[in-house]
């Protein structure tokens, strides 16, 4: 039986804020011209615990799981992951 090799490509980034739009999307454009399937955001400065779907220009989809709380500055970090990659997530 042949077996099959999949590659994924990960990284991660202090991103030093989310907050604007886009920001957001050109996030989501490098992991698309970077070839990268998951990232591990931190500094997003968002405090809350959301689920947030971006689209590139060229119709790539990726969503980014963000889990923050209120008052707790450390916390504000995330995951960024190609849509088309199975996965779930439990802040």
């Amino acid at each position: 039986m042949k077996k099959t090799q999949i590659t994924y490509g990960i990284g991660s980034l202090n991103c030093r804020g989310l907050q604007m739009k886009n920001k957001v999307t050109q996030l989501a454009d490098d992991m698309r011209q970077y070839k990268i399937d998951a990232m591990a955001v931190q500094e997003t400065h968002i405090d809350t615990i959301d689920t947030v779907i971006i689209t590139t220009d060229d119709k790539q989809s990726y969503t980014l799981y963000l889990s923050g709380k209120k008052g707790e500055r450390r916390t504000e970090v995330g995951i960024v992951m190609r849509r088309d990659v199975n996965t779930t997530f439990t802040p």
